[in-house]
């Protein structure tokens, strides 16, 4: 019971409240007011309808003093009896096309989930670009580990015709009879047995067998022996030609750890040779062309230069690395068809400034980009006979040297080095483009290669693994394939975005970057797949070669370990080469060690 010093408590409910009018049927409006006079009139305004009719406020004006009066009771959708306050009416706003973030932070490949993202991070905005490589895609995706020629289609960036610049006149040669050429450089000259699947071959040096039929169908190719160690090789681009012609470097080392064949420190030139093979796919044959003896050692980074084209008395122009440390210019002849020489003199030989060259490739017809043994960069332009760039990049033997053309950006170059460290910058201005990628375990076997209709650089970790980048997002390293040991040789085509790998246990793969670089990454490791076309193997037993034509498909895996292992020396991949030519886009050869060079058309 409440003292009488306390007054009694009530509650909310028990608070009297005013008694509201009761109207009934049969009282007016005017009744009602004179019964409650102290009741004003008022007008309650409504909310049009195209405002948000979820709003539980209503606004009510007063006539007399515009006083705004509450209205009585609980509102609709209040809580615990509150009143809710005003709100404005919402504004839904459809939906706005997708934007790429532009300031989101991207570090590693897997923070490019979407394939939109991806794109416009690695290849950038360029409409024309993103076009290409949309036609790419859509030409190349379904064509998983084959394609069809009409699908090839060039890369329009030509070099202009320097024929006018070189001097053929300083070339020099003597002929020499085959009894001199085995006394200068001895070759293997005896019957060489070997094996292809199940089938026995026994052959002399270069003389090519075709393929034998195999029990799952037909594949369209020949194998040869050149004789010796073969460091290097390289096809002809003659258009409207029924022949394109290979050269292949070959030594009389069969020791891939001769010290003879060294790169660095002040190796000794020793005699060597240069072969010129003629594949016609009319006759579908492949004979020997042409052998060119020298005295500067084992030749590599072969290549015939871009800006000579085939006319009536030349084939074109091999150019080379050489152990002397020079790149040579060797103009070869429709003439010295069957005939052996022994050089005296290049048409051009480009020499190091204060150390030897060690790599090169073709900025423009009349300009070369070099690397040199103690880290230099260098430009030396033809028409000059001069350097006039000398730069030092790296602290160790610069052992690769690539060029990316591209008709949407400025001309870039791409160097890896020994120590692992491999850059990408734009000659005009190397201090402030100079950009470094990932670095990877030192190695002398760091091989590089541009794929130009992706735009996309294919390296490797220098040991089984390959990695692809775009020049404008270095820093993102795709996993393409894994080898079952150390990757040596890598392949692509101006003319479709087929790769090839060879490694150092006889393996050569096959890989389709559109499936992997112009793809989102979810998923992609479900789908993405690659193949091993061929596979070299040697019986120590009987002392003889085995080539594996059995296909062998691999599911891609970001798990990388690193597979190194021991194998015989003479199945080393040692160079793998598409033939860029339109008309023979499909064709492709490897050399190993040993000898054994195999041309095939990819394919049925």
């Amino acid at each position: 019971m409440p003292t009488s010093k306390q007054k009694p408590k009530t509650t909310k409910a028990s608070k009297p409240t005013r008694k509201k009018p009761i109207v009934t049927e049969g009282v007016s409006v005017v009744d009602l007011i004179s019964a409650q006079e102290d009741i004003k009139y008022t007008h309650i305004i409504d909310i049009p309808a195209d405002k948000n009719e979820n709003s539980d406020d209503v606004e009510i004006e007063d006539v007399e003093d515009k006083k705004s009066v509450k209205k009585r009771g609980r509102p609709k959708g209040s809580k615990n009896g509150g009143i809710t306050k005003k709100t404005k009416p919402i504004k839904i706003k459809t939906a706005s096309p997708f934007k790429i973030d532009k300031n989101k932070i991207v570090r590693v490949s897997k923070h490019l989930t979407s394939v939109k993202d991806k794109l416009v991070r690695i290849y950038g905005e360029n409409k024309d670009k993103l076009l290409g490589l949309a036609i790419q895609k859509e030409m190349f995706e379904t064509a998983v580990f084959d394609f069809k020629e009409s699908q090839l289609v060039e890369f329009q960036l030509p070099f202009q015709d320097i024929t006018s610049t070189i001097k053929f006149g300083d070339f020099s040669v003597v002929s020499i009879s085959r009894n001199e050429l085995d006394e200068i450089v001895p070759l293997n000259n005896e019957e060489i047995e070997f094996d292809i699947g199940k089938n026995h071959f026994a052959t002399v040096a270069n003389e090519a067998v075709e393929l034998p039929v195999f029990n799952f169908g037909t594949r369209h190719g020949f194998v040869f022996n050149a004789g010796g160690f073969v460091s290097d090789s390289a096809w002809t681009k003659i258009p409207d030609s029924d022949k394109q012609y290979l050269a292949i470097s070959v030594s009389s080392d069969q020791d891939a750890a001769d010290p003879d064949l060294r790169l660095s420190g002040k190796p000794v030139p020793h005699p060597a040779l240069l072969k010129i093979y003629e594949l016609n796919i009319v006759k579908g044959t492949i004979s020997l062309f042409y052998q060119l003896a020298h005295d500067f050692g084992v030749s590599w980074d072969l290549k015939w230069h871009p800006g000579f084209s085939s006319n009536s008395t030349h084939i074109g122009v091999l150019t080379g690395v050489f152990q002397d440390g020079t790149i040579k210019f060797l103009p070869i002849e429709k003439s010295f068809k069957g005939q052996i020489h022994h050089l005296h003199n290049p048409a051009l030989t480009i020499g190091g400034i204060d150390s030897g060259i060690t790599s090169f490739d073709f900025r423009s017809s009349n300009d070369i980009v070099c690397g040199f043994q103690n880290g230099y960069y260098g430009e030396y332009s033809v028409s000059d006979d001069r350097f006039y760039e000398y730069k030092q990049l790296f602290e160790s033997y610069v052992i690769s040297t690539i060029v990316l053309r591209s008709n949407f950006e400025n001309t870039l170059i791409c160097m890896s080095a020994v120590d692992g460290n491999c850059c990408i910058f734009d000659p005009k201005d190397i201090r402030l483009t100079k950009t470094f990628a990932t670095r990877t375990r030192g190695s002398n076997t760091l091989p590089l290669i541009y794929l130009p209709q992706l735009y996309t650089v294919i390296r490797t970790d220098s040991l089984s693994s390959i990695k692809a980048f775009t020049p404008r997002a270095i820093f993102v390293d795709h996993n393409i394939c894994q080898h079952d040991n150390t990757v040596i040789s890598l392949g692509a085509s101006s003319l479709h975005p087929m790769l090839l790998s060879g490694s150092a246990d006889g393996s050569v793969v096959l890989n389709n970057l559109v499936r992997r670089m112009l793809q989102g990454l979810k998923n992609n490791t479900d789908i993405y797949r690659y193949i091993r076309l061929w596979k070299w193997d040697f019986n120590e037993e009987n002392g003889q070669y085995t080539l594996n034509p059995q296909y062998n498909v691999y599911q891609f895996s970001n798990t990388e370990t690193s597979n190194v292992k021991l194998d015989y020396s003479g199945i080393n991949i040692q160079s793998v080469k598409w033939i860029e030519d339109i008309r023979y886009g499909k064709w492709y050869s490897f050399a190993n060690a040993a000898g054994f060079v195999v041309i095939e058309k990819l394919g049925s």
